[in-house]
């Protein structure tokens, strides 16, 4: 049974008969006849810097390069000062949330001694995890239907529009 390729480049390779090395093929077992199998067939004496596998790694493997900004010194100054006030008023806005959460944590950690002087069995009890709990209720998905199917529910028969 012959060879064939599972991909073919054909506009990157010569003629359409050579086989591009490194290329993933369905060989079948010619000792057993037994079912095929994957993986890259390669001869002893391949040449790894073939152009053909050269130019198949940097078409299937590198990044684009992002464009650069073709800037005079004027436009690079004010790109230079806009990019440092956008990360100054992110810096700002970081530190005013950070503000906020320590300043919630504070009052729930006073709310909680308060709880406690005031009475320890309730206390504990708004401590505690519920053990029965399968999935968190936090991580439910919200959706616009609800969670529960209701499986014998029946059409009202007046309502249902005979054909």
């Amino acid at each position: 049974m012959p060879i064939r390729p599972l991909l073919s480049f054909p506009s990157l390779l010569h003629s359409r008969s050579s086989i591009p090395p490194g290329l993933p093929y369905l060989v079948r077992n010619k000792t057993s006849g037994g079912p095929p199998q994957t993986g890259p067939i390669r001869k002893k004496n391949e040449n790894k810097d073939d152009p053909r596998r050269t130019l198949l790694k940097r078409i299937l493997y590198k990044a684009p390069n992002p464009k650069t900004l073709e800037m005079n010194e004027e436009d690079l100054i004010r790109h230079e000062v806009i990019h440092r006030a956008w990360h100054v008023r992110e810096r700002n806005d970081r530190e005013r949330r950070d503000a906020e959460l320590d300043r919630q944590y504070t009052k729930i950690v006073d709310a909680c001694t308060e709880l406690e002087k005031a009475d320890k069995k309730l206390f504990r009890a708004s401590m505690m995890k519920p053990t029965n709990r399968l999935f968190p209720m936090e991580m439910r998905i919200p959706t616009d239907t609800p969670g529960s199917w209701k499986y014998d529910w029946k059409a009202d028969e007046s309502k249902v529009k005979s054909r």
